[in-house]
């Protein structure tokens, strides 16, 4: 029908106040986000790998809040994600550093400290 055909569009043709996620369009014009105002720095665009990387705990949940307004013609993943080469590269990693730590390391934050006190 015309209301669907409408909300088929191509990513070109976002609005400074929508943003792509997996294919799918989303207003933010009146979404009031955690963070801030800083999603909105990101209109216009596709946010997927972005998205991905910041919520990927609690994905759907902010999705849910989002007003979805239409969908992308011509989606194309450009990343994968959750693939069996990402998940071994994972247990890799937490192999060195425990869960929670992924961020930094006590020794990480000890010398930032030091730089921080010893500049300021």
């Amino acid at each position: 029908d015309a209301a669907t055909q409408s909300s088929l569009r191509s990513i070109k043709g976002l609005k400074g106040t929508e943003i792509a996620i997996d294919g799918v369009i989303y207003d933010i014009a009146d979404f009031v986000h955690p963070g801030g105002e800083v999603i909105k720095f990101f209109g216009g665009n596709d946010v997927t790998v972005q998205y991905k990387m910041i919520h990927h705990h609690h994905a759907g949940k902010q999705l849910e809040k989002m007003k979805m307004v239409g969908k992308v013609v011509d989606y194309e993943a450009e990343y994968k994600f959750d693939t069996p080469f990402e998940r071994e590269i994972k247990s890799e990693v937490f192999k060195i550093v425990r869960r929670g730590r992924e961020f930094g390391t006590t020794g990480y934050f000890f010398r930032a400290f030091c730089y921080i006190a010893f500049f300021f």
